[in-house]
């Protein structure tokens, strides 16, 4: 194991479930530094904990101080109380009123006069007001509080508590600290701004921890916000714009570690979640409808963001009975948070190898389409130079083996084995890679990223061919291969291989329609030629396949093949090897249908 391992934690939101983290921390090793830290909400707290030199036995049992499970006033408990249970007690009554026509509408003189329903109506509404005047009286004053408070809660104990187990720290007192982690980051939502607040010690070096944490686990309505400017600026629980802030050390040259406790929905009928296995959650209240465009609004942006290089994400498993928001949790309870997630720690083993820098650049952008349109632009420019005229080999001989399998599900798989051999002075080191004609639709260029690589005698292992991306059209996704070293004239022939797929590419012949199979060579040589050989299997539930070639090319059904690994059986049809000159372009297009 190596001793000078460095690493990024990041930790996601969760309430009270965030003392599963000292669970899943407790199998850290004590040579592993940590170079970064940062969370939302509970993972902040959790992030403020371990930049303060909070290690193992110590961050559990600040994370399971009886002191924590009782932050919230009495008072506050009380009425939030009242609030629920006057609901609850008269909710039957008001969506009986509410189905009924006009609802808890005013009443109409003439409805009265000559309606029964509508007496009926009025007369609900009158013995309901009867009935709870004295709670709706109390329920207005709770509300009332609530209201003016911006949440149920106080934060006053708690900022106590996070003063004391953050010893009042500063961000700018981090870096001598014994144990330390300078670089601690803190996410919370700036409600005026509509924006992330990244609080860490670059900007915010005089700011104490516990500040940045209490914006940060402000859950909104539960808690009160955390003001601050002379109360005209206001921050709430970071996670309603990034639950699990994954972008942190994004741009950081070591490998980032971040933990998420496991989705539990915010519904009671966890047995519905179970069966469902993954399909839409049924919505059957409008309760459930608020608690699901919460849990939307917390958790889509972060699915929908790509986690950086080297990251490494670990699911922390949670017990599914117990809710964020349950602050008054027992030492047992909090045990079972512990113990649970202390199963699924990683081992010292998983810890080594994930904290191992994989060496790749960073590619965290703030525009990333921006980066990636500039990156295709230079790498379509230096393709098009490349091809011109005055930068060919005097004699190129390439020679393709291009296997198509087309599955079941009218997706498909390309395999190329390719050997060129050059003449001449002028070398050959960058070749296109197209595919085109693909379905319509959003097709992501990272989708069809192909395997490239360059096959020697046996005794190296294939090395990887650089490519950069060159085309990123709707139906077109190309790329630059840089052949390292350039194949040069009077050396031997060298030998490529590559493979890429697609998915439901050929659905359309599913439908009645046609598919293209091609495979076209762009000159590179005053004198190019290109023996290509295709070879396409056809899963043979698909049944057979009538080919069309613009060239007359024939393709032979050559019978029926079983494949080694998959052990699918195929139809196979075969193509002639024939030398095509290259003259600008050249090569083979066959359309095919359902015979």
């Amino acid at each position: 194991m190596s001793q000078d391992r460095v690493i990024n934690l990041v930790f996601q939101g969760g309430g009270v479930r965030g003392i599963a983290y000292a669970g899943v921390l407790s199998t850290m090793p004590d040579w592993l530094k940590i170079s970064g830290v940062g969370g939302t909400s509970a993972g902040a707290l959790v992030a403020a904990l371990l930049a303060t030199g909070k290690r193992g036995k110590l961050l559990r049992d600040i994370l399971s101080d009886p002191e924590l499970f009782s932050l919230l006033r009495k008072e506050d408990v009380e009425r939030r109380k009242r609030i629920t249970d006057t609901w609850h007690k008269y909710q039957p009554e008001i969506q009986k009123l509410l189905a009924a026509e006009k609802g808890l509408g005013a009443p109409s003189f003439w409805g009265y006069a000559f309606s029964g329903a509508e007496r009926k109506r009025v007369a609900g509404m009158y013995e309901l007001w009867q009935s709870a005047s004295q709670d709706f009286t109390q329920l207005a004053s709770d509300l009332e509080a609530v209201w003016k408070a911006k949440g149920f809660h106080s934060a006053e104990r708690l900022r106590a508590w996070l003063d004391k187990v953050l010893e009042n720290k500063k961000f700018g007192d981090l870096a001598t600290t014994v144990n330390g982690v300078p670089d601690l980051r803190i996410v919370a939502a700036n409600i005026n701004s509509q924006e992330y607040q990244v609080y860490s010690a670059e900007k915010y070096s005089g700011m104490e921890l516990a500040e940045a944490v209490q914006a940060s686990v402000s859950v909104p309505i539960f808690f009160e916000p955390f003001v601050t400017g002379g109360g005209a600026r206001f921050f709430v629980d970071g996670g309603i714009l990034s639950n699990f802030p994954s972008f942190l050390f994004a741009q950081s040259p070591n490998p980032t570690i971040g933990f998420r406790l496991e989705d539990v929905p915010p519904l009671t009928r966890i047995e519905d979640v179970h069966q469902l296995q993954g399909r839409p959650l049924p919505i059957r209240s409008t309760l459930e409808f608020i608690l699901l465009t919460l849990k939307t609004m917390v958790e889509a942006h972060d699915k929908f963001r790509e986690l950086p290089p080297d990251f490494h994400l670990h699911r922390v498993p949670v017990p599914d009975d117990i809710p964020f928001d349950k602050f008054d949790l027992t030492i047992k309870e909090a045990d079972r948070f512990y113990d649970k997630a202390a199963t699924a720690a990683p081992t010292v083993e998983v810890w080594d190898e994930q904290s191992r820098p994989s060496g790749k650049p960073r590619t965290f952008d703030p525009k990333p389409q921006h980066a990636l349109t500039f990156g295709i632009e230079q790498g379509a420019a230096l393709m098009q130079r490349y091809y011109s005229a005055d930068m060919w080999a005097d004699s190129l001989d390439q020679t393709v083996d291009f296997q198509v399998t087309i599955d079941r599900n009218w997706g498909s798989s390309y395999v190329r084995t390719m050997k060129l051999k050059v003449e001449g002075d002028q070398p050959i080191f960058l070749m296109r890679v197209l595919a085109f004609g693909l379905p319509k639709g959003p097709q992501s260029l990272a989708d069809h990223v192909p395997k490239y690589q360059e096959i020697g005698d046996g005794s190296s292992p294939p090395k990887p061919v650089i490519l950069i991306p060159a085309s990123n059209g709707a139906e077109e996704k190309g790329f630059v291969a840089f052949l390292d070293p350039p194949v040069r004239g009077g050396t031997p022939a060298r030998n490529f291989w590559m493979e890429w797929r697609v998915k439901e590419e050929f659905m359309e012949v599913s439908r009645g329609g046609a598919g293209l199979i091609s495979y076209r060579a762009r000159q590179l040589a005053k004198k190019h030629a290109l023996n290509l050989k295709i070879r396409v299997r056809v899963d043979q539930t698909l049944g057979e396949m009538a080919f069309q070639a613009d060239n007359g090319e024939a393709f032979v059904p050559s019978g029926l093949e079983e494949d080694p690994v998959t052990h699918i059986i195929y139809r196979i049809y075969t193509s002639g090897l024939h030398e095509l000159p290259v003259y600008r372009e050249n090569g083979v297009r066959a359309f095919f249908r359902r015979a």
